[in-house]
This record gives structure tokens, C-alpha cells and sequence, in this order.
């Protein structure tokens, strides 16, 4: 168990070298080194081991209002957002193997499948302790390109390259080694099928959870839109059903064939 994220992680990331200078090239750290300091400086890959779940309450922030919202996590990458759009109760989530919607806003009042692009944003918040973690244990090429600024701090910068040719890129703290900023590519539903835009995530407010660090702010600008998650409280192991994580539709499918 111990060290088994991390393990797996560097099993499958490719490194394609660091693209410093060379007088700085004995002073940066590899990229094997960085995420294995993240992963530490994220609680260590026996402390993550141990949590099962995770119940997210607080606040997001979309279209100019402040509504409530409730992110369930549950091993191995099973998703769930329950949050209002405009006063409208909705949810988005991932089953493991499928990404799903209910809510009037986005058209489905009783639940389906999400069949378009906009599915890759819901599979995309799944992955249970780091994004960056994750892209690197399904073996995306990372490559550090350098330091930057981010936030007003030294930050490493990391390219990663995904297997549909899209691209990343991520900025570590220098200091911490915690995510700072994420640069990416988002589908937004509100403007219409098909319409991506680059967007920037800000990671912030990374609390001591149990043992491990959660950031508790994230702040998400792509064109116009300006989305922020605050988490007010972190359970950690929460008793959570794995059908809360299922497409409604096919689990009254499921319960109607057996009866």
C-alpha cells in the first residue's frame, strides 16, 4: 500500500527532460522529483491511501450568485456535483465509466447520459486526489519547461501532453510544491455544442485535512465566465452509496427488470 499512488505514477509518466538552461540545469529538480513533492506535500501516498471518500460542502459561485453545493468523491474516480443553476436543484457526475446530468437548466429533469464534448468537463473533476497525479499515472508525457511566476511566486512549470493531443500546463509552487495554477482547454454548455475555451484554474487555501492538504478555494476564468468552489467543510470516509453515483435513468431501468 505504501507509496502505492506514487509508485504507479512514475510508472507510467514519460519524461521527455527538463528544457532549463543548462546553467540552471543542476538545480532543477526532474520531474519524477516534482510530483513525487507534490504527492508529499499533498499528505504522502499512505495518508491518501487510507481515505476512501470525501463529502465537500460549501458554496460556488457562478453567473454572479453565491449557491450551495455538495462534491461527493468515492474510489476509485466515482464523482458527484450537487449544486443549484439559477435556483434550479441540478447534478453532475461521473459513474466511473459514464458522465451524467440532472437538472431543468441543463435539460434533463430526470437524469441522462451526457453524450456531446461537454462530457470530458465532468470526467475531468473525477480524479480523486490530483489532477496532475492522475494525468501522470495514465502515462501523459510530462515535461518541465522552466520556473515562472505564478500568483506573484516562483513556480516550475510542467507541460503535459494528453492522449488526445490536448495540452496542459501546470505551475507548482517553488516552495511548497503545491499546485499553484492550471492552464487548459474547457467546453463550455452555456455557449452552445462544440464551443471550447482555454481557462484558468487557481488553486488556493490548501487546509490540513486528516493528514492530508485539500485546497479549500478554486477560481476558474474562461472567456467571460468566472466560476469559484469554496469548500466551508471536508468530511473525510463519509458512508456514501455507490448508487449515488449511478445515471438515474438506468438505475430505475436496473430496479425494474428485477422486479
Amino acid at each position: 500500500m505504501k507509496n502505492r499512488l506514487f509508485v504507479a505514477a512514475m510508472v507510467a509518466v514519460s519524461i521527455l527532460g527538463t528544457g532549463i538552461s543548462a546553467q540552471n540545469a543542476g538545480e532543477e529538480p526532474t520531474v519524477e522529483k516534482l510530483l513525487q513533492r507534490l504527492l508529499e506535500a499533498r499528505g504522502g501516498a499512505e495518508r491518501w491511501d487510507k481515505i476512501k471518500s470525501l463529502r465537500i460542502d460549501g458554496t460556488w459561485t457562478a453567473f454572479s450568485e453565491d449557491m450551495p453545493m455538495t462534491i461527493l468523491r468515492m474510489r476509485p474516480n466515482l464523482y458527484r456535483f450537487e449544486h443549484t443553476v439559477l435556483g434550479a436543484p441540478s447534478i453532475l457526475a461521473y459513474d466511473g465509466s459514464k458522465a451524467w446530468m440532472q437538472g431543468a437548466m441543463y435539460g434533463a429533469p430526470d437524469g441522462q447520459q451526457i453524450e456531446d464534448s461537454w462530457e470530458r468537463n465532468v470526467i475531468e473533476e473525477s480524479p480523486f486526489v490530483c489532477k496532475l497525479l492522475d494525468h501522470a499515472a495514465s502515462g501523459a508525457e510530462i515535461e518541465l519547461v522552466g520556473r515562472q511566476k505564478a500568483e506573484g511566486k516562483d513556480a516550475y512549470v510542467l507541460e503535459v501532453r494528453l492522449d488526445d493531443a490536448s495540452r496542459e500546463t501546470w505551475f507548482l509552487d517553488a516552495d511548497t510544491y503545491l499546485e499553484t495554477k492550471r492552464v487548459s482547454m474547457t467546453f463550455d454548455l452555456f455557449s452552445g455544442p462544440g464551443v471550447e475555451l482555454e481557462m484558468e484554474t487557481f488553486y488556493m487555501d490548501f487546509r490540513d485535512v486528516d493528514g492530508v492538504k485539500i485546497p479549500h478555494r478554486e477560481e476558474r476564468h474562461f472567456g467571460t465566465r468566472y466560476r469559484v468552489f469554496e469548500a466551508a467543510s471536508i468530511e473525510v470516509n463519509p458512508e456514501l452509496n455507490p448508487d449515488l453515483f449511478e445515471v438515474p435513468e438506468q438505475k430505475e431501468k436496473q430496479e425494474g427488470e428485477e422486479s
